[in-house]
């Protein structure tokens, strides 16, 4: 059993991606709505107030309680600010895997993998490179071994 959390340069990524969209957000509206300046400054106000909520405040609450364990048996996902929030998926009911590594993804920790099974799915989301290629391989044997001793039973 192997527990796996999610990767700090994914947070820092995405917080100057907050940083940057309010920024765009508050250059747009200075120059398309200098007409009604009350407006301009309250769409302003709203998204530095959302991303600097958001970014600073929920985002690093969230990761920091937010964990993957691989055992054996299941997949476990434990996340949530307030209430923590538990699912485990069985490695026997998943049906495939899907890893998303975009662009230099080693150096801002963006990796994505997707676990479909029957009748559910699970997102372990922001993961490190090394760690994503850990839990898609270790799932991917789980499947090919899962799959292998059914046929294997039944002939």
């Amino acid at each position: 059993m192997k527990t796996y959390r999610q990767s700090r340069r994914g947070l820092i990524f995405v917080q100057i991606a907050l940083l940057a969209s309010s920024v765009a957000v508050i250059i747009f509206s200075s120059i398309y709505l200098v007409r009604y300046p009350m407006f301009m400054y309250l769409v302003s106000g709203i998204f530095c107030f959302g991303a600097f909520a958001y970014g600073s405040i929920f985002l690093p609450l969230s990761m920091s309680k937010t964990s993957y364990t691989i055992s054996e048996e299941c997949i476990t996902k434990l996340c949530g600010v307030i209430f923590t929030k538990k699912v485990c998926l069985s490695l026997k009911s998943v049906q495939y895997v899907t890893r998303l590594s975009p662009p230099l993804s080693k150096y801002t920790g963006l990796c994505f993998i997707k676990i479909a099974s029957q009748g559910a799915n699970m997102r372990l989301l922001l993961l490190d490179e090394e760690d994503s290629l850990e839990i898609f391989f270790l799932i991917g044997k789980s499947i090919r071994e899962g799959h292998y001793d059914k046929h294997r039973s039944d002939a």
